[in-house]
């Protein structure tokens, strides 16, 4: 075997070099931070409760409480935002603990990219509210029932080196009724309310579409005040609801007695109280309604009955 020269020393322990450099830098090379996802709760009260808790018509909620006293269940479906490849799936699930947030469950080696976070909260265990197959589409009050006081989020999220810590707030779904009424003959026991133009559905980015009509039966305790309260999905447009009320004698809608002050338009929005109040004049046989603008009752009519 020949010796090395001086040339071939050099290509020799340069070649070494570079082995055991290169060798030093993938040792060093960081793993890809893993995509982090919570989920907190946004809207913890509805947006004008001070004025109604002050009428005493509505409880304001802390807004330190852990995120199951507003968000009871959960479920979530984080996709390819490319493909629709589901990565993390979550059925329907009771939410524990008394953290402020909750985590996503996501694989640890998925790749940089898009990807799609869709979540529903409250929704009904027994399955009468639930989402489509697609898991973006969600029916507001199927069978003429109110349903639960559903939340959701849904965002795309970039992940990529410098990108990949998230936390998404998840919003209220539906608005609420309240309907006050005063100084009624207990005779009155029953009532139907009918309200028109409320939306059916919404998809995961709180576009709602198509409309219903939803009724509402109530049997009342004797008493010469009630409250009644109703989760409504948002009206279709703005004061496009015609809302129906009748107070029949007894428990039930079987009699022929009943009186009904005039039908009014109204707008039931995402996360807001709509409040009405009945005031009955036995006197005069009519009735005066009001409805809650921020701190102020403002009457819309005062009807006579025939």
């Amino acid at each position: 075997m020949r010796a090395l020269n001086h040339i071939d020393r050099i290509i020799l322990l340069g070649g070494m070099a570079m082995t055991l450099l290169t060798g030093c830098i993938r040792d060093e090379l960081e793993p890809c931070p893993p995509l982090q996802i919570q989920l907190e709760v946004e809207d913890k009260n509805y947006i004008n409760v001070k004025a109604a808790s002050r009428l005493g018509l509505e409880e304001i909620k802390s807004e330190e409480l852990p995120f199951a006293d507003y968000v009871s269940s959960l479920q979530y479906r984080l996709t390819d935002a490319e493909t629709g490849e589901v990565i993390a799936w979550q059925p329907l699930k009771t939410v524990e603990g008394e953290g402020k947030t909750v985590t996503v469950s996501v694989p640890e080696d998925i790749p940089f990219g898009r990807y799609v976070l869709t979540a529903w909260g409250n929704l009904s265990e027994n399955g009468s509210e639930s989402v489509g197959d697609d898991f973006n589409v969600l029916a507001l009050h199927p069978d003429n029932q109110q349903g639960q006081d559903v939340y959701l989020v849904s965002d795309t999220l970039d992940y990529n080196e410098s990108d990949y810590t998230y936390t998404l707030g998840m919003k209220r779904v539906k608005g609420k009724l309240i309907v006050s009424v005063e100084d009624m003959p207990v005779a009155f026991r029953y009532s139907e309310k009918e309200i028109s133009a409320i939306s059916r559905q919404v998809d995961n980015r709180f576009a709602y579409t198509d409309s219903l009509s939803f009724r509402i039966p109530t049997v009342w305790p004797q008493s010469g005040e009630i409250v009644t309260k109703t989760l409504l999905a948002p009206s279709t447009g703005q004061a496009e609801s015609l809302f129906k009320v009748r107070f029949y004698v007894g428990d039930n809608a079987e009699q022929d007695n009943w009186i009904a002050p005039e039908d009014i338009s109204i707008t039931i929005e995402r996360n807001k109280l709509t409040v009405l109040r009945y005031i009955y004049d036995p006197c005069c046989c009519t009735f005066k309604i009001y409805v809650l603008v921020n701190d102020n009752w403002e009457l819309l009519h005062s009807m006579e009955i025939d």
